[in-house]
């Protein structure tokens, strides 16, 4: 929820309000949407921001995270938002607005980049906790209330960076005051106890109000109110301010500081909440009670849904009561206000601000795309049908469910197990559903619109109804977030209470069929993490039109998938050269021994002697099909997992640059190409809404591990550096000539891709076409000539002059 400005006054005071702790031993709950922005906002590298998410790189900043928590003996349980509430519509639009205007000052090689989220980001930190065996439950709606309560319930500390748990009664420990590393507990120099810690400091509510001698616990919620929070707005009290001499122009913790002082001098709760209205005028004083009477509801910590989803050996643990609420007499308050009991109060409206958008956005283009797709132009509101939903409610009781609308147990299950996105709730309860901003080329259609099939396809499963229509909110050609009307693809899907009656294979054809997967596709060569991303691949270059996606593309997503799948399965996560010589320099000296002697390098075999050459054999890809001799590639599975270390050592250097930020961009930005960074965009919206569908059709194929396939990085530097070169080939060469086996995998996988569907050659690029500054003329024209921004592809030849040399590295050795 937030409450304004409070986060800012307790940092900018934290000495005194925040006491240094050591965490060990310990449950944790741990909010999961703020703990997967803060990781990727503290240890994110801002110059890879451009590229659409590097989600290897943050995978392994989560890994390393909940690795040290186990190191200390902290058992964590990860709590999610699951879908917005009404209330919560006009600030996320807003936030939207915010974040596409942000992405204009996102550009390479940038220090000074916003932090800009990657689409999958939040997908990726799922994964990890689910691949890390990590406790995760997802609310029906906001997270905030049952994390509080299940903290306090569980007497353990809370992780976080929300204001709202400096109000609630919990242990809460702020995310960025968190050390990333664990300490001995005890200073021993031989620390013969094997016990660590994680240095942190911790908020205590009984701490803060002794601070002001003893401020009375009750007084929270009317801070909370007072300062602003999404149930009541803070113009609402400026009366108020007004006369503690607190305006527009003061600042944030001043006013936080003003008001709790005079909150320990205004008595009790009763009291102060007399004084508060007392100030405002009469017919606003009903409707201002019921918004402060809702605050104190959500701080009660009462509402648990997902307490049967914790962890065994937590739940058995001896809980401690939970606290009674703070009541308020609603008409006791009026009176004691002098207000008529009768009085009616729904012709009061209390001044908000509102969202208005027209002065950023440009005339929009009145033609529709087609009768199922078409454009609100109209300013952006909420949709006045959509339902209300209360913080607290739970999803089997909104108003949907009350009037008809089933939800099978089977989804209801998989949502609050976290294996459903939150887009589902959203579409369900308000027919709403939001598309987040990417870095692309606003000069082209929406990278979103490619995937807008799908998000029907998923429309129709949902809701079933061709008649009803949902509301999508999107960028438009203008950067502007606007209105989109979806209405179900019409074609015939089962519904969400005849889905579990379908057979595997059946769900598994309808997903091959929406993705326009060709049937000659012999999709079960492959191993089951692989077959989700490599469909999706078809999807995508089929509805994708501009830019047109060329062979180029393609082996870019290829090639980046034996980067992370494959060679960083058998050798690790590693992205720096010394590390890599650390950990396998012996082995490179004895490969080249071997080179010299001209001996084969399978001569020396794939055995690791010693303990840098050990792979993690356990995150291989697995392959598990039915084949027979006569299936086309059928010898495709003996060649993968004949893939050992030995093969991943010799491709690791050419691999390595390309997960690094291109040297040319440091030294001139404007050879970023956009138009590969939105065709890398469109498939992430497709592969978005292709793991959506897998997971309403109950998960036909097995879910994609995003951060084992994809870098955004990675793969505009592979697509980048065979665009700009003269000889694809010779690129290709340079990464995978020195291991025949990991040649053939990828040969295989672009020959069985191009057998079914035809590449594109990309096109002839051999000078760079410097683009103009646009006018304010040419800025309402649809442009159709930004795919012609070109790269000089001259001295890029000299990138490669030592590529097939895999042992050039050792000369650092």
């Amino acid at each position: 929820m937030g409450v304004r400005g409070l986060t800012t006054f307790i940092s900018n005071n934290d000495k005194r309000y925040l006491k240094s702790h050591k965490l060990h031993n310990t449950h944790v709950i741990i909010d999961g949407n703020s703990l997967a922005c803060q990781l990727f906002s503290l240890r994110g590298t801002r110059v890879y921001f451009a590229f659409g998410g590097d989600y290897d790189r943050y995978a392994q900043h989560v890994k390393e995270f909940f690795q040290m928590l186990s190191q200390c003996n902290v058992k964590p349980v990860v709590v999610f938002d699951g879908g917005y509430e009404r209330k919560k519509v006009k600030t996320v639009i807003n936030r939207l607005q915010d974040r596409s205007a942000m992405l204009k000052h996102v550009k390479p090689a940038s220090n000074s980049a916003p932090v800009v989220f990657p689409l999958l980001m939040r997908q990726v930190f799922r994964q990890v906790l689910l691949e890390l065996g990590v406790p995760i439950v997802q609310c029906d709606f906001e997270a905030d209330q049952e994390i509080a309560a299940l903290g306090h319930k569980y007497n353990c500390p809370i992780l976080s960076y929300d204001s709202d748990f400096f109000i609630y009664d919990v242990q809460y420990i702020p995310i960025p005051t968190i050390e990333h590393e664990a300490y001995p507990l005890n200073f021993a120099l031989d620390n013969s106890s094997n016990q660590f810690c994680i240095h942190c400091k911790i908020f205590r509510v009984e701490h803060f109000l002794n601070c002001y001698g003893g401020l009375d616990k009750s007084m929270l919620p009317l801070l909370s109110a007072l300062l602003g929070n999404d149930y009541v707005r803070i113009s609402v009290f400026r009366n108020f301010h007004s006369q503690m001499k607190v305006g527009k122009r003061t600042p944030g913790h001043k006013r936080v500081a003003r008001i709790i002082e005079w909150l320990r001098h205004a008595g009790n709760f009763d009291s102060a909440l007399q004084r508060i209205l007392g100030r405002m005028k009469r017919i606003h004083r009903r409707s201002v009670l019921r918004k402060i009477q809702e605050t104190i509801r959500v701080y009660s910590c009462e509402n648990l849904t997902v307490e049967r989803y914790l962890p065994t050996d937590m739940i058995t643990a001896c809980p401690l009561s939970i606290p009674d609420p703070i009541k308020v007499n609603l008409n006791q308050m009026i009176n004691d206000a002098d207000i008529e009991i009768s009085e009616v109060e729904n012709d009061v409206s209390i001044s908000e601000e509102s969202f208005d958008d027209s002065e950023d956005s440009e005339p929009e283009n009145n033609e529709d795309k087609e009768q199922d797709f078409e454009i609100d132009e109209k300013e952006i509101e909420i949709d006045n049908e959509s339902m209300d939903i209360d913080e607290g409610e739970n999803l089997q009781n909104t108003p949907q469910v009350k009037t008809g609308l089933k939800i099978p147990d089977w989804l209801l299950d998989n949502c609050r197990k976290g294996l459903v996105d939150t887009m589902v709730i959203d579409i369900l309860t308000l027919k709403s559903c939001f598309s987040t901003p990417q870095v692309e080329d606003k000069y082209l259609n929406p990278s979103h619109e490619v995937s807008i099939p799908l998000l029907r396809a998923i429309i129709k499963i949902i809701l079933g109804d061709n008649k009803v229509s949902v509301s999508y909110w999107a960028r438009n050609k203008y950067s502007s977030i606007q209105r989109y009307h979806l209405k179900p693809l019409n074609t015939d899907l089962p519904n969400l209470e005849n889905i579990i009656e379908q057979s595997s294979e059946s769900r598994r054809s309808i997903l091959l069929n929406l993705l326009n997967v060709p049937a000659d596709f012999c999709m079960d060569i492959f191993p089951d993490e692989w077959k989700l991303y490599l469909c999706t691949i078809f999807y995508w270059i089929k509805n994708t039109t501009t830019p047109v996606i060329t062979e180029v593309h393609v082996k870019s997503l290829i090639l980046c998938l034996i980067a992370l799948n494959i060679i960083d399965s058998n050798l690790g996560f590693i992205r720096e050269k010394l590390q890599f010589l650390k950990k396998c320099g012996k082995t490179l000296k004895r490969l080249l021994k071997i080179q010299k002697s001209d001996d084969d390098l399978e001569s020396i075999g794939q055995d690791a002697d010693s303990e840098e050459e050990m792979a993690c054999n356990s995150n291989l890809p697995e392959i598990t099909s039915n084949m027979s001799e006569s299936t086309p590639h059928h010898g495709f599975r003996s060649i993968l997992s004949g893939v050992g270390v030995n093969d991943c050592i010799v491709c690791f250097e050419a691999f390595l640059k390309f997960h690094k930020l291109k040297e040319d961009l440091k030294s001139d930005i404007s050879l970023f190409s956009y138009p590969d960074i939105h065709a890398f965009a469109q498939f992430q919206n497709c592969l978005h809404h292709a793991m959506i569908l897998n997971s309403l059709l109950l998960f036909p194929l097995k879910q994609c591990m995003v951060h084992r396939l994809f870098s955004g990085t990675f793969v505009y530097n592979v697509c980048s550096t065979m665009n700009n070169n003269k000889n694809i080939d010779e690129v290709l060469q340079s990464l995978l000539g020195n291991s025949s086996k990991l040649s053939e995998v990828f040969s295989t996988v672009v020959s069985v891709i191009s057998t079914a569907i035809p590449l594109s050659a990309p096109p002839s690029k051999k000078t760079r076409i410097r683009k103009r500054k646009r006018t304010k003329k040419q800025k309402t024209d649809n442009t159709s000539d930004i795919g012609l921004q070109e790269n000089n592809s001259d001295g890029d030849d000299d990138h490669y002059h030592d590529e097939n040399n895999i042992f050039s590295l050792l000369s650092s050795v």
